[in-house]
């Protein structure tokens, strides 16, 4: 199973590719504190991140938190959450399903 490091990488031209479900608090024991600020509007939570062999993946939240709508919960409210669908965006569906089966391998 290919590992993932947090790096301060520009992640431009990935997209959508799959998703995961998990913890806020889940992710953030696995990578640490988000690395990115995302555009704080549709995304206020993102991790950029780097496969083994350099491929770049995003983790992110999408339009679910006030910053988008001021029906949604705040930030904070929305990184309490027990559980919450995440964005995984990359340059082709390998290394995102890759960063999938690694965050659900690592936070069983």
């Amino acid at each position: 199973m290919k590992k993932f490091e947090v790096k301060n990488v520009i992640a431009n031209g990935t997209c959508l590719q799959t998703t995961v479900l998990a913890s806020y608090k889940q992710l953030e024991k696995l990578f640490g504190f988000p690395n990115c600020e995302g555009d704080e509007y549709k995304v206020s939570t993102e991790w950029n991140l780097v496969s083994e062999d350099g491929k770049v993946v995003t983790l992110y939240d999408y339009k679910r938190t006030d910053l988008y709508s001021s029906g949604y919960p705040t930030v904070d409210e929305f990184r309490s959450l027990p559980v919450y669908e995440w964005h995984i965006g990359g340059k082709g569906l390998t290394e995102a399903l890759e960063l999938r089966d690694f965050i659900l391998h690592s936070i069983k």
